[in-house]
């Protein structure tokens, strides 16, 4: 693909076809994808051209065999399940029991995955916690660290009133279905920490462009920080951090 952005390559490709080679990105996932799938799509199109083409291009030595365009096809295949799966984890709705319902059932279908998605993987660092708030949210049964783990979440003991028994003929046809009781408070508003991840990836690849692929890690990194906490700072402490640094 790298290749085939070169200005000639680029010009030669589109006596064939409209498309554009797609390059990786390596701060978005999505990017691998896409690539993969742009390459699927070129390929007609390069064995379309001649011969004395490919050579005055140098193109020959970049294409895969028969047998490697198989595989990148099967890839293609299992990164388009994946690539489903990384756009679910950005909805903004997504709450954790959703989460982890996902990582579960690709753990299911891709095995090898399933030491990274567990919810107790190296990766997770309070796996008590997020497995209580999950189990919480679907109304289960939690284990003794995971209540220890959410106990900052439990409702305050309040007396229970005895509810009067409406004599009314019609009263158990219109009687509202009584909600299961729970001991915690409501936690469908935490975010499951992928989710957070992936919209922060997201604002990474609007940042890291072409024209900044000069800009040192750690500066993007100082950006990123600065950019996902905007709300923790203005133009106050900028002055105030400036006044500081004169000193």
């Amino acid at each position: 693909m790298k290749h085939l952005r070169v200005i000639k390559c680029r010009a030669t490709l589109r006596k064939v076809t409209p498309l554009a080679p797609v390059l990786r990105i390596v701060t978005r996932w999505s990017s691998t994808f896409n690539m993969v799938e742009r390459y699927v799509k070129l390929r007609p199109a390069l064995f379309s051209m001649d011969y004395a083409t490919f050579a005055k291009h140098d193109i020959v030595r970049f294409l895969h065999s028969d047998e490697e365009s198989e595989h990148v096809t099967e890839l293609l295949e299992n990164r388009m399940d994946l690539n489903e799966v990384t756009k679910a984890l950005q909805d903004s709705t997504l709450i954790m029991v959703g989460a982890r319902r996902a990582f579960d059932w690709v753990g299911r279908q891709y095995p090898t995955l399933k030491a990274r998605l567990a919810a107790d993987a190296a990766i997770v660092y309070y796996p008590a916690l997020e497995s209580g708030i999950t189990k919480i949210i679907s109304g289960s049964r939690l284990t003794t660290r995971e209540q220890e783990a959410c106990k900052a979440f439990k409702l305050p003991a309040t007396n229970t009133t005895v509810e009067e028994t409406s004599r009314s003929f019609l009263a158990p046809v219109f009687q509202k279905a009584s909600e299961p009781r729970t001991a915690y408070i409501p936690l469908a508003w935490v975010h499951p920490t992928s989710n957070e991840c992936e919209r922060f990836f997201s604002q990474v690849k609007l940042v890291f462009t072409d024209l900044r692929k000069s800009m040192d890690v750690n500066t993007l990194e100082v950006l990123m920080f600065l950019a996902y906490n905007r709300d923790s700072w203005d133009i106050g402490s900028v002055q105030a951090i400036r006044r500081k640094m004169r000193k």
